[in-house]
């Protein structure tokens, strides 16, 4: 009775309202708290907040500058067409993500600008977070049964990759729900011919395109070979697709805002900006330098997709044996069906072989590159970890993994409480700066968490009846959320980049009229961009005279250049300094400027 009654509410509401329940309770702690991190999300949180400003700030204060040819270059002159940051326009990702925030911050600022906060730009990316999960567990529900399906959104929804983007104003969180959302399309048009679902899945392919450009297409496209080719009646699969009509739907979803763009900068400048943001990077890397050898996405998901991603190496091993075609041994030749009652399987490994072959072949490399394959390899853990073959597999290697995933929960848990100790302790133990940072209370409830977490590890120890993988995997899903929670809420906003900006714009704000007044700056970051709502000027040392000698009231902060300078400024006093401050590193940030 007890099993009936999971399997209904991992079915039904409860499944969905218990996932929701999940994913705030990771995704809510540190989202307001953890200062804007540099550098992606304050280049698009800038954007999104010049576009909201364009909208919303009275005809007299709009910077709306061009240059010859109608080329923007004033903050508010891209409007809602062409995204901005100061005066530079920021094509080399679509518009959707930035009309989003937008469109957010506008919402709840009541329309007020100067009323907007990070969280606001954050909130387009924790919907769809929550989204993503929300459409994994109902793919899930189609291919397997629903403790499957539950587990694998759970695991999803807890992985550091996921929870740290959805606290990010950036456009990977959009990208994945658009990308699940298509794949969840394409399995129902594949399986049932449902025309609805094959124009759902042009329309969100062309979402995702308007997201983050070609990444949609390319899983989606990958997957759809994969099928085509072990398929008995290619035609027929073909035409469930609708294709015809998926390439209308997709133009009128994306051709608009290209054709606009382009005749407002040109075609030629904007197609060798698609050119280098795509195919150049993949083929010659980003000018960023983010090389790594292939390999890299495999190596780096053990740690991206924590606690699945033990149980995500036996799921895939057990998709590969059960889910592609087999050897027809009297034709002498490979069968192109697949075998009865395993499309599952085979339809996650034609979602992620493809797309993670060239991801692993591209010479530019983010931990993030991969996040639109994780929905599949979620859902292959939680199938494997359920399976009985996982439950009876002993071999050595299998132990290990069990041992490393029961006790990882165990190390965190102990880390935690070890740092929350000397939290609490500090002024007696003389630990690192930055723990003055994080108050007593939220040590002791660290503490609290850290050591829970421990309990919950040794509750799912592995035990020899042969059933201990859910009740391991469930206790190391809440083991997760009790040592994330309090990190993203206390330790993240002393820590992350980001942080030492948010250090000096206090001291900033100690100047009198500081918000009249030029402001420039010899640190490069972009949190300086965003915390000065643009107004920043980025200049190199040797400039900073020639900027004095034109504003003689500007407040300047300058970096310090070795270890005596505290970003002094000659002829001017200095307001306040980030030395001793934990995260001024080997270059303190100093504030000058005229009394």
């Amino acid at each position: 009775m007890l099993s009936h009654w999971r399997v209904a509410a991992a079915r039904w509401w409860p499944g969905a309202a218990a996932l929701i329940v999940l994913c705030l309770a990771v995704y809510l702690p540190g989202f307001a708290s953890i200062p804007p991190v540099d550098r992606d999300e304050c280049r698009f949180a800038q954007a999104s907040r010049q576009m909201f400003e364009a909208a919303a700030l009275p005809p007299e204060r709009l910077d709306t500058r061009t240059e010859a040819g109608g080329r923007p270059v004033g903050l508010h002159a891209g409007g809602w067409l062409i995204p901005m940051v100061q005066d530079r326009p920021r094509l080399n990702k679509p518009p959707l993500i930035y009309w989003l925030q937008a469109g957010s911050a506008r919402a709840l600022s009541a329309n007020d600008p100067t009323a907007d906060a990070m969280w606001m730009y954050r909130l387009p990316s924790l919907l769809s977070a929550v989204a993503a999960v929300l459409l994994t567990w109902r793919l899930g529900l189609r291919l397997f049964d629903p403790r499957a399906a539950w587990l694998g959104a759970a695991l999803l929804a807890i992985c550091p990759m996921v929870v740290w983007d959805a606290h990010q104003a950036r456009a990977d969180q959009l990208l994945l729900a658009a990308t699940t959302g298509a794949m969840v399309c394409l399995h129902g048009a594949v399986r049932s011919g449902s025309i609805p679902s094959a124009l759902a899945f042009w329309a969100l392919v062309g979402v995702g395109v308007m997201a983050k450009g070609f990444i949609t297409p390319l899983v989606a496209g990958g997957a759809v070979c994969v099928l085509l080719l072990v398929s008995d009646d290619r035609r027929r699969l073909l035409a469930r697709l609708r294709p015809m009509e998926g390439v209308l739907i997709l133009a009128a979803v994306v051709v608009p805002w290209v054709a606009l763009v382009a005749a407002r900068i040109g075609w030629g400048e904007y197609l060798a900006l698609v050119w280098d943001e795509t195919f150049r990077r993949a083929a010659a890397g980003s000018r960023e330098g983010h090389f790594a050898p292939p390999g890299t996405h495999v190596l780096l998901l053990g740690a991206l997709f924590w606690p699945g991603c033990l149980g995500a190496v036996f799921g895939f091993a057990r998709a590969v044996r059960i889910g592609l075609p087999k050897r027809d041994a009297s034709a002498g030749r490979w069968s192109l069906r697949r075998r009865a009652g395993r499309g599952g399987e085979l339809f996650l490994l034609a979602w992620i072989v493809p797309a993670w072959i060239v991801f692993e072949l591209s010479l530019a490399k983010l931990p993030h590159y991969t996040l639109p394959m994780y929905p599949a390899v979620a859902l292959l853990c939680a199938r494997a970890v359920l399976s009985v073959a996982f439950a009876r597999e002993s071999g050595w290697l299998h132990r290990l993994g069990v041992l490393v995933w029961w006790g990882a929960p165990i190390v965190l848990g102990l880390a935690l409480a070890a740092v929350s100790v000397a939290g609490v302790f500090r002024e007696h133990l003389g630990v690192a700066p930055y723990l003055h940072a994080v108050p007593d209370y939220a040590g002791w409830l660290m503490l609290a968490c850290g050591l829970s977490a421990v309990a919950v590890a040794l509750v799912g120890a592995p035990a020899r009846t042969g059933r201990w993988a859910p009740r391991s995997q469930a206790a190391s899903v809440l083991a997760a959320v009790l040592v994330t929670a309090p990190v993203l809420q206390w330790v993240a906003p002393v820590l992350v980049p980001g942080a030492r900006t948010a250090a000096v714009m206090q001291i900033v704000g100690t100047v009198p009229r500081a918000g009249g007044r030029p402001i420039a700056s010899t640190y490069p970051e972009d949190s300086m961009v965003f915390a000065t709502r643009g107004r920043v000027v980025r200049l190199a040392p040797e400039r900073i005279g020639e900027f004095l000698a034109a504003h003689p009231d500007a407040v300047i902060i300058r970096e310090g250049r070795d270890e005596g300078d505290d970003g002094r400024i000659d002829g001017l006093p200095l307001v306040g300094s980030t030395r001793g401050d934990p995260w001024h590193g080997r270059r303190p940030l100093g504030v000058s400027a005229a009394p």
